[in-house]
C-alpha cells in the first residue's frame, strides 16, 4: 500500500483545537470518501456517528456538545486514525 493510501499515514488536520462552534478534520494524502466515522468522549460514550461524504475535508458542528475532550476515530479499508479534541 503506498502512503497516499494509507489512513495512518494521510496527512491529518484536525482544527480549531479547542473548537467551540465546529471542528474541521482534513486528509492531505487520502480522499476518504465513505470512510466511517465516530466521536466518543472520554468515557467511552458515542456522541456522534457519520460516513464520511466524499473528498479530504470534514467539517462537524459541535456548538451542542458538551465542554471536554473527544477522540475522533476515522475508519477505511480495513484501517482506523484517532484524533483527540476539545471542545471548550
Amino acid at each position: 500500500m503506498r502512503v497516499e493510501e494509507s489512513v495512518l499515514e494521510a496527512g491529518w488536520k484536525l482544527y480549531p483545537n479547542p473548537a467551540s462552534e465546529s471542528v474541521v478534520v482534513e486528509s492531505r494524502y487520502l480522499d476518504l470518501t465513505g470512510a466511517q466515522c465516530r466521536v466518543v468522549d472520554l468515557a467511552g460514550r458515542e456522541i456522534h456517528q457519520w460516513t464520511w461524504r466524499t473528498g479530504q475535508r470534514s467539517e462537524l458542528e459541535v456548538a451542542d456538545w458538551p465542554n471536554g475532550m473527544y477522540l475522533m476515530e476515522v475508519a477505511k479499508d480495513g484501517q482506523r486514525q484517532s484524533l483527540t479534541f476539545v471542545k471548550q
